[in-house]
């Protein structure tokens, strides 16, 4: 179960990123959120309450929608993006 939850919450914050990244803003990038290396996204209260009570987070990954490339556009496909892999992960 552990290693499931380690890739799901890895490869859903790593799209965040990269998402953002397609978009115009490195942020991610540059605060090296865009990797498959779990510590990097693993909050450990998050995590610790996900084991425990079946409730958890990771860490957000940073963005600045100033650094899109078309603020109102890509803001918008950023936030569907994530409202899609909420549902998919499900």
């Amino acid at each position: 179960m552990i290693p499931a939850l380690l890739i799901s919450i890895t490869l859903h914050e790593l799209a965040h990123g990269y998402v953002a990244y397609l978009l115009g803003d490195n942020t991610a990038k540059v605060n090296k959120r865009l990797t498959l290396n779990p510590i990097r996204h693993i909050d450990f209260i998050g995590f610790i309450l996900l084991l425990t009570v079946g409730f958890g987070w990771a860490k957000p990954v940073p963005i600045n929608p100033n650094n899109f490339k078309n603020k109102k556009e890509a803001f918008l496909l950023f936030l569907l993006q994530a409202l899609y892999l909420i549902y998919f992960s499900l």
